[in-house]
């Protein structure tokens, strides 16, 4: 293998190494929108999740959703409800998944050309004199992760609090990123905020609250 040839691999390796060095940091960033105006007098609400009939067909995949979204929701006030007839308000909960290529928008992007790695250049970006340039011939997945969460109230079935918390990830976006998502987007709860807005929380899932319920706090 020739000089140029280990450079590139190296540049290359090192690239990819810092992309997924990125991608194990401890914290996500989503972009959150939140809609609707909770009562003040309606504090630590007893809820059960309510299953829309397309949800009901895969009830596994569902179950795993809503699990996910329980940490969020006990953090935030939220209380199980012993028995369904004593719920107060009708929590659905719904995630999607979205993969494209955008392998265009990459910097490093030029045709392929057999090269995996692109070819040395001396001069300029790509050819000259006096420098290097390596491009990266892969087609790069990026993945677009969705969480949805939508608080009724059982009596009159208004909707008392919209939220939704997407995140894009380079390559695939695991099942496990859930959770924070759901954190995410009760992160102001039961406040709306500006909407939308980006929202840094730890991948670790939330605890739940011991001190006072963000439920029962005045929206800002």
């Amino acid at each position: 293998m020739t000089p140029q040839r280990l450079l590139a691999v190296a540049i290359g390796t090192s690239v990819l190494m810092g992309l997924a060095g990125c991608a194990g940091l401890q914290q996500l960033t989503a972009d959150v929108n939140t809609h609707g105006q909770w009562p003040a007098s309606l504090q630590a609400p007893r809820y059960v999740f309510e299953r829309l009939p397309s949800q009901q067909v895969q009830p596994e995949q569902q179950a795993r959703i809503e699990a996910a979204a329980e940490p969020a929701l006990r953090a935030r006030g939220f209380v199980v409800a012993a028995r369904p007839e004593d719920a107060q308000v009708l929590v659905q909960v719904s995630v999607q998944r979205q993969t494209g290529y955008s392998w265009r928008d990459d910097p490093f992007y030029r045709p392929y050309d057999g090269h995996v790695f692109g070819n040395i250049g001396f001069g300029g970006l790509w050819g000259g004199r006096g420098g290097v340039g390596i491009g990266l011939n892969f087609d790069t997945p990026r993945t677009t992760l969705q969480v949805g969460l939508l608080v009724r109230d059982k009596a009159s079935s208004s909707v008392l609090y919209e939220a939704s918390a997407s995140t894009l990830r380079l390559g695939s976006a695991p099942d496990s990123l859930m959770a924070p998502l759901f954190q995410a987007a009760l992160f102001d709860f039961p406040a709306v905020a500006i909407s939308p807005r980006r929202v840094t929380v730890p991948l670790a899932a939330p605890a739940a609250s011991t001190a006072s319920s963000p439920a029962a706090s005045q929206p800002r």
